[in-house]
C-alpha cells in the first residue's frame, strides 16, 4: 500500500491555444514532470511552408 508521500497526483490543465509548449517549458523549469505529446505539422503561409508543433490530441469543442 502506498503512503501519502509516495502517491503521485495528476492534474489536467487547459491552456490558451498554441501556448502548450511554453507552459511545458515553465513547468519543467519548476521541477514538475510534464506529459504533452506533440506532433509536427507543416502549414503553408504566403507561399512558404512552416513547421509547427501541435498537440497530438487537440481539444474539440462542440
Amino acid at each position: 500500500m502506498m503512503t501519502d508521500n509516495e502517491m503521485n497526483c495528476w492534474y489536467v490543465l487547459h491552456t490558451k491555444p498554441k501556448s502548450e509548449r511554453k507552459l511545458m517549458q515553465h513547468l519543467n523549469a519548476a521541477g514538475h514532470s510534464v506529459f504533452c505529446p506533440m506532433q509536427i505539422v507543416y502549414k503553408k503561409w504566403h507561399g512558404q511552408v512552416k513547421e509547427m508543433f501541435m498537440p497530438l490530441f487537440p481539444v474539440v469543442f462542440s
